[in-house]
């Protein structure tokens, strides 16, 4: 923050941060919704759906250890991923009534860090694909927690109090632990209960009493999330076609909801994949089988829509179901538990390239990103696409796969997955400039050099990130040419606000509201004219207290508090 203006004392901040700090609560990754968009913001930035799901529950069943599971880390960091996705037994995390072990999970956050990963927990607890995973004192107790049928394995009854009651606790314990042992935030979002409408071998289990009692469930553990500590993002993976949007939207407790779809075949994938919207939601295939050749196609033509691409998986799941599956990166033989597959050169080098700019991906709202060459089908590719109030034409002769944004500073981002990519922009304004790089952990622009932009086309190599900018609007040349004189009106208040700045030329602007904590509330986008410029804010969600707010444009920004009394 550039300037402050001070009207309260450090002694009030610092009662408030100490108060705060006691009880430790945080949020840690919620979802913003933006005009017509909305996406995944963890830790403060911008949070792209997008990584590869780790089925260590099955290493457990045949080892009985923790110890191996840092080959599944290991192994997803080799492959580039930065986010995996795994899952924690509710029969393993309660050994015995009331009794937790965090081994497990402290394994996790140890290989987490070693090797540099977010996670997306999966609670496998009473609804797994129809049957349950229970601890074994709630399994073997059919008086207290009957089963819904005689079939093996069939699912407990999910409308009862008493199941219900011991897998809030179980839930509430996790956060409480990942909130004290997390430090450093790697989990970033939970999955409750695993494909719940799963209809089941022999008996409909997603059907009348025990369908509502599900989504009872769903509703009740994700609220138990976000009223922790460590409120996270909460989503539920559905089996794929269900579309019921308005019963979805009534289960509070979870943010966001997806299909598995399973499908390698482009065509059909993206036929599916358009009847997904889940309104007010970020969007997002949970599953899609990681042995599928044309992964990265599949993941380009989610991103091209605004969405979220997770596969399945890093690994074929355990030697013991060679027979049965054939999904990951690496397959185990009896020989070796991890040989590697011949498309995971060509993925890693798609990962290296995507997490140059994810945090721009994940912002980035249907309309104003395009993936080409999806099908990788043609050697010589010639595509044509629209990105905001862009023509962007793409050409490649080695069978180039690529991707093309303008993000929400109004910035073109230009992102190569092989050599010799050229793209040629329409109606580039005079004077913009560009330069290869990557976005890092801040989503700031670190440049490595810079590059020509010839008769409106730009060609990369392999892996390479551009970005095309004015100088004069983003404020990278001259950052010194942005300065707002700001106000807000009325001051302390118990309504909206308007927020008066007087700006020296036009920018987009970003306008941030942080509590003291530094915990970010709200985020507005505005448009800025050289001049005067008024600017309503609604400020109706904000409890009382004190708020810092931030206006930043031109790679700088202004500040000053705002106190909302109601």
């Amino acid at each position: 923050m550039r300037k402050f203006w001070l009207g309260l004392t450090v002694v009030l901040s610092l009662a408030v941060y100490s108060r705060a700090s006691a009880q430790n609560p945080i949020t840690v990754s919620k979802v913003i919704h933006e005009g017509k968009s909305s996406y995944v913001e963890a830790n403060g930035q911008p949070y792209l759906m997008y990584g590869i799901q780790m089925r260590m529950d099955n290493y457990l069943d045949l080892y009985g250890s923790t110890a191996p599971i840092f080959q599944y880390f290991e192994k997803a960091s080799s492959a580039g991923f930065r986010d995996v996705i795994l899952p924690l037994s509710w029969m393993r995390f309660e050994t015995t009534d009331n009794v937790f072990t965090y081994a497990y999970v402290d394994s996790v956050l140890v290989n987490a860090h070693k090797y540099n990963l977010r996670i997306q927990l999966m609670w496998f607890g009473s609804n797994v694909c129809a049957y349950s995973e229970l601890p074994w004192y709630i399994n073997n107790d059919v008086v207290n927690y009957p089963k819904i049928s005689a079939t093996p394995w069939a699912p407990v009854v999910y409308s009862n109090p008493k199941l219900i009651e011991k897998e809030v606790r179980a839930v509430k314990s996790l956060m409480n632990y990942i909130n004290i042992h997390d430090t450093e935030k790697r989990i970033v979002m939970i999955q409750v209960e695993n494909e719940p409408n799963h209809k089941g071998p022999l008996v409909d289990y997603w059907a009348g009493a025990q369908e509502v009692a599900t989504k009872h469930m769903l509703d009740t553990l994700g609220k138990v999330i976000h009223a922790s500590n460590s409120n996270m993002v909460t989503r539920v993976n559905l089996i794929g076609g269900y579309y019921d949007t308005t019963a979805l939207k009534a289960i509070k407790g979870i943010d966001l909801f997806g299909s598995d779809l399973y499908m390698d075949d482009l065509a059909n994938y993206t036929t599916y994949l358009a009847k997904l919207d889940y309104v007010s939601q970020v969007n997002h295939t949970p599953e899609n089988g990681g042995h599928y050749t044309n992964g990265i196609n599949l993941a380009s033509a989610a991103f091209e829509r605004g969405d979220g691409y997770l596969l399945y998986e890093i690994r074929t799941t355990g030697k013991k179901w060679l027979d049965m599956y054939d999904l990951g990166f690496f397959v185990g033989t009896l020989a070796n538990d991890w040989v590697q597959r011949p498309f995971y050169n060509d993925t890693k080098t798609f990962n290296d390239m995507i997490y140059k700019a994810d945090k721009k991906i994940a912002r980035c709202s249907k309309g104003n990103i395009a993936s080409f060459n999806q099908a990788n089908s043609a050697t010589t590719v010639s595509e044509t696409k629209s990105i905001g109030k862009y023509s962007v034409a793409y050409s490649s002769s080695n069978g180039g796969e690529a991707i093309a944004l303008v993000d929400e500073l109004g910035d073109i981002v230009l992102l190569s997955h092989n050599d010799n990519s050229t793209f040629s922009i329409t109606t580039l304004a005079s004077g913009v400039v560009a330069s290869i790089g990557k976005f890092d952990d801040q989503n700031q622009w670190q440049e490595t050099k810079t590059v020509t932009i010839v008769n409106h086309s730009i060609t990369l190599m392999a892996g390479e990130v551009a970005r095309i900018y004015d100088p004069l609007l983003t404020g990278l040349a001259e950052s010194n040419k942005f300065e707002a004189v700001l106000e807000l009106y009325p001051n302390p208040t118990s309504g909206d606000v308007l927020l008066t700045l007087a700006a020296e030329q036009d920018a987009n602007a970003v306008i941030t509201v942080f509590d003291l904590l530094g915990q970010k509330m709200m985020v507005e986008n505005a448009k800025l004219v050289s001049g005067q410029n008024q600017i309503p804010l609604s400020i109706q969600t904000l409890p009382n207290g004190i708020y810092v707010v931030q206006v930043g444009a031109c790679g700088v920004s202004s500040s000053l508090y705002l106190v909302v009394v109601k």
